[in-house]
């Protein structure tokens, strides 16, 4: 009984080191390359036809061997991924009696994305693959190909910057059409995305808060004429005409007492002319992927009737995506 109790506690300490050293391994993102490196002990004549390396990898749901390569001289290496977040161990394993490339351990731990990241690159979705129909593409996550976070940016931005140039009849929902026609946008040329795709994008069911947004004060938007010649800057810094980033809208009413505001990336913190002077506004931000309202303070305007806006609600004074802006006069 003595030494199968110690047999158990020495198999226990094996297995709780393992686990420490696991825990203490590398910290990735999912679908972040690794390269492993290994160094093999024999020479051989020619060890891209007589050596088979490969790397037996595991993780949440996946235990699959992964293939490796000669990389000159004695050197192999093989490259893996984690598809999805946690811990992640690996072995390596050839068809040789060669200790430095059999029985080398490993492990790391994966991560996922954060959204902003996933904005910078939509390849960190995955690897991509048919959808469960085999009708379309979509990647490892189930989002579809492209940039549906770009592109729902594209269609708030014209939604709503075309409602606040004057269109208050209505917008027409649109989307994709950026690719390649504004400057600065990627050229899609033959892989434009498909009509139907994108209406799986957020931008499609964004388009409500539009409407949420322009009559959050009822009918009074009737009566909103147009004002964006009065936000400086109304233009910010490197913002080009045909550019989807760094313009700013405007509409208000003619005794001054209610304007909407639509902001797109890239936006200065702005000053308003015009206003009515020496008077107190309550003001509203607006998110227009989310339909929310962050109340933002009263603001004063001065004797002039410059009423300078806070900064947005990221607390920079430069916009990291758009927002809506609502000035209601106290009474």
């Amino acid at each position: 009984m003595k030494r199968l109790h110690v047999h158990i506690t020495i198999l226990c300490v094996l297995c709780l080191k393992c686990l420490i050293s696991c825990s203490q391994g590398d910290q990735i993102h999912v679908w972040e390359m690794v390269e492993l490196t290994f160094e093999a002990e024999t020479g051989y004549n020619n060890p891209y036809k007589e050596v088979d390396f490969w790397i037996q990898l595991r993780g949440p749901d996946f235990d699959k061997r992964v293939e490796g390569f000669w990389d000159g001289e004695k050197i192999f290496k093989a490259r893996v991924t984690a598809t999805r977040p946690g811990n992640w161990s690996w072995e390596s394993y050839s068809n040789k009696p060669d200790p430095g490339l059999n029985g080398k351990k490993g492990c790391f731990t994966a991560i996922s994305w954060t959204e902003e990241e996933l904005l910078e690159n939509p390849n960190r979705r995955g690897t991509i693959r048919p959808t469960a129909n085999g009708r379309a593409l979509e990647y490892a996550d189930g989002n579809p190909p492209g940039d549906p976070q770009r592109d729902s940016y594209y269609g708030r931005a014209q939604a709503y910057g075309s409602l606040l140039s004057g269109g208050l009849a209505g917008h027409v929902y649109g989307s994709t059409s950026w690719m390649g026609i504004a400057r600065g946008e990627p050229d899609m040329g033959t892989k434009a995305i498909r009509w139907w795709i994108p209406f799986s994008y957020p931008a499609f069911s964004q388009m409500k808060y539009t409407g949420e947004f322009m009559l959050s004060e009822g009918k009074a938007y009737q009566d909103l004429v147009l004002a964006g010649n009065d936000i400086i800057p109304g233009k910010s810094k490197g913002a080009v005409h045909t550019g989807l980033d760094g313009w700013a809208f405007m509409m208000r009413t003619k005794d001054k007492n209610l304007a909407l505001l639509y902001f797109e990336n890239g936006c200065e913190q702005a000053v308003l002319m015009n206003m009515s002077p020496g008077n107190e506004y309550r003001a509203f931000w607006f998110n227009p992927r989310n339909g929310e309202w962050y109340e933002a303070g009263n603001l004063v305007s001065d004797n002039m009737g410059n009423l300078k806006l806070p900064k947005f609600p990221s607390g920079r004074d430069v916009s990291e995506q758009d927002w809506g802006f609502k000035l209601v006069l106290e009474n």
